[in-house]
C-alpha cells in the first residue's frame, strides 16, 4: 500500500470521470479510511508493505496501478496520462532492491495491476483500450517467454471512448469492472464496459455474475480476496451481491471508500498484490 499523505483531486483526467475538482476528498477522513483498509489486512493476516507517497503525486496511493509484480519480478508501469509518470521513478526506487525490473517499451502504456489479473495461475488478463494500449499487451507477451513461458496473457477489449454517453462513467481499468472469485471459479463483471464478445470469452475461463450498473458504479468489482474465505469490499449494502458472496462461503468485510471513489478507486486500487 501507498501511504495518502498527499491523496487528493487537484486535476481532471480524460479517461476518468469521477473526478471533479468541486468534490474533492476530505483528507483527513480518507486517511482514516486508509489505516483502516491496513489494519484489517494485518488483522487478517496480510503481510503489507508501505511505500511513502510523494508531493504533488496526488494519486500516487493508487497502488495497483504500481505495476505487476511476478515472483521476484517487477514489470513496472507506463502510465497513460502525464500527470502520473513522475510516480515511476518512485516507484523503480521502492521494488527495485528487492526484484528484476522489467520496463515496457516506448510507446507501451500499461498501468499495472489495474489493468491486469491473475485467474487459475497460468492466464493473466489485461484491459486494453483504454489506459493501456494493444501494444503493451504485445511486450508482455514477449515478457512473460523470459519470465514464465507457461502463463498466457489474454487482453480484453474495452468499449472505446467515443461509445460512452455524456455523463456516463468511463471504467477505465479493469479492476473497476471485473473481479475474479478464485474459490468458485466466477468473474464479477460489468459487461458494458467491454466490447462485444467478452462475457462469452470469460465463460470459457469460469462461471459469470453480471453486476449491474449501479453495482459497478459502487465499485463492487474493486474488492480484494484475503485467502480463500473472507473478501474486503468497498460498500455494497445488503442487496444481491452481497447475498451472492454469503451463498458462496464468503465472509464480507466493507470498508468505507467514499473518500477515494471520488477520485476513481476503491479497495482493490488503494492495494497492490505480490503474485508468487
Amino acid at each position: 500500500m501507498c501511504r495518502p499523505d498527499f491523496f487528493d483531486v487537484t486535476y481532471t483526467l480524460s479517461t476518468n470521470r469521477w473526478m471533479n475538482l468541486e468534490v474533492r476528498p476530505n483528507r483527513n477522513l480518507a486517511l482514516l479510511q486508509w489505516i483502516y483498509l491496513l489494519e484489517n489486512y494485518r488483522a487478517y493476516g496480510v503481510d503489507v508493505g508501505v511505500m511513502n507517497g510523494q508531493p504533488g503525486l496526488s494519486d500516487m496511493v493508487f497502488i495497483a496501478n504500481a505495476g505487476l509484480p511476478l515472483g521476484n519480478h517487477f514489470i513496472i508501469s507506463n502510465f497513460f496520462h502525464k500527470e502520473r509518470q513522475p510516480e515511476v521513478k518512485h516507484i523503480r526506487s521502492f521494488f527495485s532492491s528487492d526484484n528484476n525490473m522489467w520496463d515496457m517499451f516506448v510507446g507501451d502504456t500499461f498501468e499495472g495491476q489495474g489493468d491486469a489479473l491473475l485467474v487459475a495461475d497460468r492466464n493473466i488478463l489485461v484491459g486494453c483500450g483504454i489506459r493501456t494500449n494493444k501494444k503493451a499487451v504485445n511486450t508482455l507477451s514477449v515478457t512473460m517467454r523470459y519470465i514464465d513461458s507457461s502463463i498466457n496473457i489474454i487482453p480484453l477489449f474495452f468499449r472505446k471512448m467515443g461509445d460512452y454517453d455524456k455523463g456516463e462513467q468511463i471504467f477505465y481499468h479493469l479492476d473497476t469492472c471485473l473481479l475474479y472469485l478464485e474459490k468458485v471459479k466466477t468473474f464479477l463483471v460489468y459487461p458494458r464496459a467491454f466490447q462485444e464478445g467478452t462475457v462469452s470469452l470469460l465463460k470459457c475461463l469460469g462461471d459469470v455474475m453480471e453486476v449491474t450498473k449501479d453495482e459497478a458504479e459502487s465499485f463492487v468489482c474493486n474488492s480484494v480476496v484475503v485467502d480463500e474465505d473472507i473478501i474486503f469490499t468497498p460498500k455494497i449494502g445488503l442487496g444481491r451481491i452481497r447475498n451472492f458472496l454469503v451463498g458462496r462461503g464468503y465472509k464480507v468485510l466493507e470498508h468505507d471508500m467514499s473518500e477515494f471513489i471520488k477520485s476513481g478507486g476503491a479497495v482493490k486500487c488503494l492495494s497492490l498484490e505480490m503474485y508468487n
